[in-house]
């Protein structure tokens, strides 16, 4: 008989899941970011200090 042949399809097809949902999640820490990034500038324009977080 000999040894089963590889599922390298549903691998490639993890794989791109995988891709599409880290691509993703870093969309979203961007944008994340940039929104703390917007609110700290409004507050150092009002003359308030950013929190630490």
């Amino acid at each position: 008989m000999g040894r089963p042949k590889k599922k390298e399809p549903q691998k490639l097809e993890r794989l791109r899941y995988e891709n599409e949902y880290l691509r993703a999640e870093v969309a979203l820490l961007k944008k994340v970011r940039a929104l703390m990034e917007e609110k700290e500038k409004r507050l150092l324009e009002i003359g308030r200090k950013p929190s630490k977080h």
